[in-house]
């Protein structure tokens, strides 16, 4: 997706299953690119981690995301990213 090269920090997320993949993302990612990142259980992102983004956070949903977690992470200014399996 456009504007990734610009971002900081990435926001690995998943649910159920996908959480397992969230982690294998960001591991990939720290290690081929040395970049800073994170992966969480959705609804654990939501009530806490998601305060320390910004417009430099791209957030990458593994899956279908809960209710509103989308709108919540545009209003810190962050990327969204859906990823659909």
């Amino acid at each position: 997706p456009a504007g990734l090269v610009e971002c900081g920090q990435f926001t690995f997320l998943g649910q159920g299953w996908s959480v397992g993949l969230a982690n294998e993302a960001a591991l990939k990612m720290r290690e081929a690119a040395l970049a800073w990142t994170e992966a969480y259980p959705a609804m654990e992102y939501r009530h806490g981690p998601i305060s320390i983004s910004t417009r430099s956070t791209a957030t990458w949903m593994l899956g279908d995301a809960p209710s509103g977690l989308s709108d919540e992470v545009h209003a810190t200014g962050a990327r969204w990213v859906a990823g659909g399996l």
